[in-house]
């Protein structure tokens, strides 16, 4: 029997979350206008992994970008990006841990940044070659993954519209479906089974559920204390309809037989000011509406780096804490 995924985020790069991340500046090649080196701490890295362990987690979920030096394409890498030997030998420590070790690559348009002039060849023969290149490379390097989560957050157009002088790239319909099938079967040839976050299924449920392939595992996400409670209209407290339309996600997901891994997050600082803990009535909330067939754990987020203070280490820490106080109240840690 598999046991209950109880999963966190750690992010070896922060290079997914700006559309002008990456530019051509001669004579030095691609440069990063973001960060472009290496930015997390050995030391915060040891004491969250540790802890995350010791808290009775499953799962280290890591998001890799370009923070690892690829062998098939090392011009990827940035300063201070750690060799494939390196991930390797943390991969196997963390398994002495008794976690098991998940890679993530985000291939969403909108994220991609990290894939330099690569993520401006969406759709080409050059881009698939370099996807399946990565592809191969991160799951030789994590000893064969069960699983392997490829991303492909917020592709939607509101984020497109969003990106101030950069260039954006927008997939829809059969364009986006058939990229996701093929990061797919990439994933499969190695023996991983993909993982997605499901933002598409919020905007477009019915094609969703038509044209995905139930072999993806999903991930619906939510952030805010309210749940059952959203407002039914719009608004600036409900930032137009966004939050209501991303919990209506778990039952999109439930009503076309997906499995499912909710996400939480430490991310929302009015939880975190009301000493709330969104992850423990995530937890509540889709333990009462998804089927026990296709809820397949739980993966907790900060999206902050791995680095010393409150912004840091602190909410890593406490997205630990989270998922611990959590799963203790629910009862049942592995069923």
């Amino acid at each position: 029997m598999e046991r209950m995924i109880w999963a966190q985020l750690l992010h070896l790069s922060r290079n997914l979350w700006r559309p002008d991340a990456w530019r051509y500046d001669d004579p030095n090649g691609w440069r990063s206008s973001f960060i472009d080196e290496y930015s997390v701490d050995d030391g915060v890295w040891r004491r969250v992994t540790d802890r995350l362990a010791a808290s009775g987690a499953t799962m280290a979920m890591i998001d890799v970008a370009d923070g690892v030096v690829y062998p098939s394409h090392p011009e990827l890498a940035i300063k201070g990006s750690w060799t494939a030997e390196k991930m390797a030998a943390e991969v196997k420590r963390l398994k002495a841990l008794g976690l098991e070790v998940v890679p993530k690559l985000n291939f969403a348009t909108t994220h991609d940044q990290w894939l330099k002039e690569y993520g401006r060849m969406v759709g080409t023969r050059r881009y698939y070659e370099v996807v399946r290149d990565l592809i191969n490379d991160i799951c030789d390097i994590f000893e064969g993954p069960r699983l392997l989560h490829i991303g492909l957050d917020e592709e939607l157009f509101d984020q497109i519209k969003a990106m101030k002088n950069a260039i954006g790239t927008f997939r829809k319909g059969k364009a986006f479906w058939q990229d996701v099938r093929f990061y797919a079967d990439c994933c499969e040839k190695k023996g991983a089974r993909p993982w997605m976050f499901a933002d598409y299924a919020a905007d477009f449920p019915d094609e969703f559920i038509r044209c995905c392939p139930k072999s993806i595992l999903q991930s619906a996400w939510y952030y805010r204390d309210l749940f059952g409670n959203e407002p039914k209209k719009g608004g600036e407290k409900n930032f137009n309809g966004f939050w209501l339309k991303h919990i209506r996600t778990f039952e999109i997901l439930a009503k076309g037989g997906f499995d499912q891994v909710p996400c939480g997050s430490t991310w929302n600082n009015e939880c975190i000011s009301k000493e709330g803990n969104n992850f423990k009535r995530l937890v509540d909330y889709c333990d009462s509406i998804i089927d026990s067939s296709h809820l397949k754990g739980y993966l907790q987020t900060t999206w902050q780096r791995l680095l010393p203070g409150a912004s840091g280490e602190n909410r890593n820490m406490l997205g630990i804490e989270w998922m611990r106080e959590a799963r203790e109240k629910r009862g049942r840690p592995n069923a």
